[in-house]
């Protein structure tokens, strides 16, 4: 088994599922509960939706395995309060964020920073490990690493080689 079809074949975080359901506008809504108010379309109307999303919060972050099992576009705008890496485990995702056009894939992660637009296709069988961090959070955390306020945002690179 390739890990590409293991991956497939594992729904992570499976003891702690939030959401399943074949209703866009219930995935619309509680997805956007975890993560923020969102545009959410599925992009060919014959597929259905049967969305899986598994949430284990922590006080600063929180982890969620994502799949939407349809062809979706999904426009969150700025994220403002977090930064968002995903990883895809299998199928692929096309990301468009600061300017930048990634195809994510199990070799190339994505890494949303909270001040930039990000607009997003995900395929049917893309299933993402997302890995939410506070924006607030990081920015105290870096604060006390140099010992002084912050020149500017922190950004990270869009693109993660994996």
């Amino acid at each position: 088994m390739t890990i590409a079809t293991q991956a497939e074949a594992v729904e992570y975080l499976r003891n702690h599922p939030l959401l399943r359901t074949g209703d866009l506008d219930e995935a619309r809504h509680r997805v956007g509960q975890k993560f923020c108010d969102h545009r959410l379309d599925i992009a060919q109307r014959h597929q259905d939706l049967a969305v899986r999303h598994n949430h284990v919060a922590g006080r600063h972050s929180s982890i969620n395995y994502l799949h939407y099992g349809a062809d979706v576009t999904i426009d969150p705008g700025m994220l403002d309060s977090f930064y968002l890496l995903q990883i895809p485990l299998s199928g692929q995702a096309s990301v468009r964020h600061r300017g930048s056009d990634i195809i994510a894939s199990a070799s190339t992660a994505t890494l949303l920073n909270p001040d930039r637009d990000t607009t997003m296709q995900w395929g049917a069988d893309c299933r993402k490990l997302l890995l939410q961090i506070d924006r607030g959070y990081l920015e105290t955390v870096a604060r006390q690493i140099i010992r002084a306020e912050l020149p500017g945002p922190i950004r990270f690179a869009s693109r993660i080689d994996l």
